[in-house]
């Protein structure tokens, strides 16, 4: 299952900062150091910019999340092949990734760490605007407390994504990247394997859900999305680098599932 997968949008010059901003009204604490997490400044990225087209980016909005990073980044490096990402740091964050960015770097993959002060920005009138607009200027949000009720703490967040994916696709698109991925720290890209009529039951839930939802969703989820194809059984997460390809055959073969710009894919959850 591949999940967001836009032909992309991007930057044509990026900049990263370090130390990070001091703090403000979107940047109430700063992170903290310690032996598992330590404070390191980006090393620079890899000078040659690997293929738009045979590689993956992905736009990735993170929070304390380095238990979950180590072996993220190493999957989707592994399997898609991720070798573009830009990622944003909730400025609330009390750790800081970038040292395991750096490991990636030194593997051939370019990140780009960008703060809210590179995505969410203001025109004269107070609309929100991305960070290629004329004279833009940056949006002092409130501070949200840690007590904060949950509504506004989720909207928060949404606005935000909202307003980050749509200037990392920007940034993408104009530095020719092309498939993109948007999805979380804890949520892996994998292949439907047939394995009984699971599949099934899975579809139906998902039809169920989706009586609540737009129409305008549904047109990107196709039937029997979850229902692994008899005649070509997709590849292993063993098989390096294979997901991008596997994508481009199914489409090849007409399989109407890979026929829209933007592919939908069902998020299954596993164990307790």
């Amino acid at each position: 299952q591949h999940r967001h997968h836009h032909p992309a949008p991007g930057f044509s010059s990026f900049h990263q900062r370090w130390p990070p901003p001091p703090p403000n009204p979107q940047n109430e604490t700063a992170p903290s150091s310690s032996s598992f997490y330590p404070l390191e400044a980006p090393i620079p990225n890899p000078t040659s910019l690997p293929d738009g087209n045979t590689t993956f980016s992905a736009c990735l909005l993170i929070m304390d999340d380095n238990h979950r990073l180590a072996e993220w980044l190493a999957y989707h490096y592994h399997v898609l092949p991720l070798r573009y990402l830009i990622v944003v740091q909730d400025p609330r964050s009390q750790t800081d990734a970038t040292f395991l960015f750096n490991r990636w770097r030194r593997q051939g993959m370019t990140v780009v760490e960008w703060h809210d002060a590179d995505f969410w920005k203001l025109r004269g009138n107070g609309n929100h605007v991305n960070n290629l607009t004329n004279n833009p200027q940056l949006l002092q949000l409130q501070p949200i407390s840690d007590s904060a009720p949950l509504q506004t703490k989720r909207d928060r967040h949404r606005g935000r994504q909202k307003y980050f994916y749509r200037s990392c696709l920007v940034a993408l698109q104009q530095i020719n990247r092309t498939w993109t991925t948007l999805h979380d720290s804890d949520e892996y890209l994998t292949y439907n394997h047939a394995g009984g009529d699971d599949y099934a039951a899975w579809e139906a839930r998902r039809q169920q859900q989706q009586q609540h939802q737009r129409e305008s969703h549904a047109r990107h989820s196709p039937p029997d999305r979850l229902k692994p194809r008899a005649t070509a059984a997709p590849p292993t997460t063993a098989q390096p680098g294979e997901l991008l390809r596997y994508i481009r055959r199914e489409a090849a073969a007409g399989v109407p599932y890979y026929q829209t710009p933007c592919i939908g894919v069902p998020r299954l959850a596993f164990g307790v």
